[in-house]
């Protein structure tokens, strides 16, 4: 009855040292130690492995035990290693039926703890009887000489200054202790992963077993104030605070404690040490990168289509330019048309003023004078030609706006979807970012098209409305104007006889002459709606470079961005999820060393074991006043028991175990 107390006091014991430890520190990077090789059992072969190579009669001899490994480790100040025991707590067995239960370790000495039972040693093997465990749970403590998986390193400095510990009693100033963990149990492993595009990529590189280590210390507040924990924390009960802490050595990581002092003493500096890894929140980056990425994927295939509809348009806007350079060329010989009318339009005005301006009597006379100017009029066959060739430039010039209007189509066919796309990026888009602007430059340049789209069909109005009047113009010069230059030629050679009868002519010669200025008119007002358009057709070279320089602009921009955006960010994203899957790896395989790990005694063979190292240094106490009238005893004084041994030494005289 009462040794089934001893299992749950232990418990207690260790819950006692690990209450309020909290936070830890992870060292960033890895470092190369001078830690010792570590072979998990996982790698071992059949062979390697003699827990898996017994014959069927040992096996039906001996079984494993189930057990639980408590390593004590007593500290000097600084960390250093003065003394470990180990307590195995054997509470069950492999095979029920076994007589025999088989522990494994090489142990420098061996004590029951719970009965005058003792074991059969087999070089690293313990043979214990079944039965004690039918009874109850079986402790023994034993000797080792090993190297512990972590070491533990103290320092102390006082107002800056290093300063030994054996010195640091009974002195006051800021005290700063520095508690360092390295990893001894360095696995020379690989990690192995597949990366977002399915091939396996292994890393070689330094790996550990998670050790994580919980420790904890208690200042005196009558002593101490003014405590700094770094990254643990401190709970305050009475006079006393508690300071609890966690590192995880991998391979290194420290932990520094900084506090005024006054006539120093320090308490013991307990730590517990477990193969675990520290607690972490589990975040599933890899999905939300990998969603991300998706994301962007189809990002990037959207604006690869509007790169590539941007370039189709600026083909067209680049032929249109090109057309509209050789409309501007036949445009010169309109000029030298109007140009050559203008020069001769004096002379026809002169002619119908003169007319006009005298009576009856003076109209004869002038009408002589008149006539002999006819052959100084321009040559009809001349002007023939000139008009021809007009109205064939202006048909000519239709033809090549039927052309343009051809080259255009393509990119107003692209136009509904680039502006649908670009309306899109605004509105999903927040102000100020790239893709936002992107879509106002995009609808700024919808509105430029828009608008050379409506000067196109002014033009193309103005240039049919042109060849209209040159075609009327030549109808008119062939059915009406020659006929009548060939009467006034007629006319001319009248004699001075024959003027008499002129007179009933004049009146139809005043009439064939208003008829004149009413088709001069209409000529001006040809002529100056043509000049008019080719004013904007001159103008529209250079517009149409101007549009041509902001598509090529537009089209580069989607590039660069799609390139050097989108891409690059694609880029990064794969870097990202290949990295999650390295950490995915990797935390799996910490996991597996950490499991791995189960017993210090024997790891190979203890395979249903479970083991902690509870370590506690030394307390900082200040020297005694020794008293000069008091006689000294030669003896030395006798050392401190290790307080895990002398626990239990009180826990078995307490109970009288036999």
């Amino acid at each position: 009855m009462l040794r089934k107390i001893i299992g749950p006091l232990v418990i207690m014991l260790i819950a006692m040292l690990a209450i309020g430890a909290g936070g830890y520190y992870l060292e960033e990077g890895f470092q190369t130690t001078g830690a010792g090789s570590y072979t998990p059992v996982f790698e071992l072969s059949p062979e390697e492995d003699e827990s898996t190579g017994q014959d069927e009669s040992a096996k039906t001899y001996e079984t494993p035990a189930y057990k639980d490994e408590t390593v004590y480790v007593l500290l000097d100040h600084d960390g250093s290693v003065l003394e470990q025991q180990i307590v195995n707590r054997l509470y069950g067995q492999h095979d029920p039926e076994a007589p025999l239960v088989a522990d494994y370790g090489t142990y420098l000495s061996v004590e029951n703890m719970t009965s005058s039972a003792e074991p059969v040693i087999e070089e690293n093997r313990l043979l214990w009887k079944s039965e004690l465990l039918k009874i109850d749970e079986l402790y023994y403590e034993g000797t080792l000489d090993k190297e512990l998986p972590v070491d533990i390193n103290i320092s102390y400095y006082l107002d800056g200054e290093p300063v030994a510990p054996s010195s640091l009693g009974g002195q006051g100033g800021r005290l700063e202790i520095v508690i360092q963990a390295e990893n001894n149990l360095l696995y020379d492993g690989t990690v192995s992963y597949h990366d977002h595009e399915g091939t396996l990529v292994t890393v070689e590189e330094e790996n550990y077993v998670p050790l994580l280590v919980q420790g904890t210390m208690d200042v005196d507040l009558n002593r101490f104030s003014n405590i700094d924990t770094g990254e643990g924390l401190d709970i305050v009960i009475g006079q006393s605070a508690s300071i609890n802490f966690m590192i995880f050595p991998y391979p290194e990581a420290e932990i520094k404690i900084s506090m005024d002092g006054d006539d120093i003493e320090l308490g013991s500096i307990s730590f517990i040490v477990t193969p675990q890894l520290p607690p972490m929140n589990e975040i599933d980056i890899e999905d939300e990168l990998v969603e991300m990425l998706e994301g962007f994927s189809m990002l990037s295939g959207g604006l690869a289509e509007l790169e590539g509809g941007a370039d189709l348009l600026l083909q067209g806007m680049r032929r249109f330019e090109q057309e509209s350079d050789q409309m501007t060329g036949m445009t010169a010989e309109w000029s030298a048309l109007i140009d050559e009318y203008s020069k001769q339009k004096s002379t026809y005005d002169k002619l119908i003023t003169d007319f006009a301006a005298g009576d009856l009597t003076e109209v004869v006379s002038s009408m002589q004078d008149l006539l002999g100017e006819i052959e100084n009029l321009p040559d009809p066959g001349t002007i023939t030609d000139d008009i021809a060739i007009a109205a064939d430039s202006s048909a000519e010039l239709k033809n090549h706006i039927a052309v343009l209007n051809n080259s255009l189509a393509a990119a107003e066919d692209t136009d509904t979807r680039i502006r649908s796309e670009a309306e899109r990026l605004v509105a999903e888009n927040e102000p100020g970012t790239g893709l936002h602007e992107l879509g106002m430059l995009i609808l700024s340049r919808e509105k430029t098209l828009d608008t050379t789209f409506a000067e196109r069909q002014i033009i193309d109005r103005n240039i049919g409305e042109l060849d209209d009047a040159l075609q009327s113009l030549e109808r008119f010069w062939q059915e009406d104007y020659l006929p009548e230059v060939a009467f006034l030629e007629e006319l001319s050679s009248v004699t001075d006889n024959e003027w008499y009868e002129a007179g009933k002519y004049l009146e139809f010669v005043a009439v064939e002459l208003d008829s004149f200025a009413d088709y001069y008119r209409e000529i001006d007002d040809v002529i100056l709606e043509a000049e008019g358009m080719l004013g904007d057709i001159s103008r529209l070279p250079g517009a149409l470079k101007e549009l041509t320089y902001g598509q090529t602009r537009l089209t580069e921009g989607l590039k660069e961005l799609r390139e050097s955006g989108i891409m690059a960010m694609e880029k990064g994203l794969i870097e990202g999820v290949n990295e999650a899957k390295y950490g995915a790896a990797k935390l799996e395989l910490m996991e597996k060393l950490a499991d791995d790990y189960r017993s210090y005694a024997d790891n190979v063979h203890n395979r249903h074991s479970k083991v902690q190292f509870i370590m506690q240094t030394e307390k900082i106490t200040a020297p005694a006043e020794e008293d000069p009238e008091e006689e000294k005893e030669d003896t030395l004084p006798e050392p401190e028991y290790f307080w895990a041994i002398e626990f239990w030494n009180k826990m078995i005289h307490l109970f009288d175990f036999q």
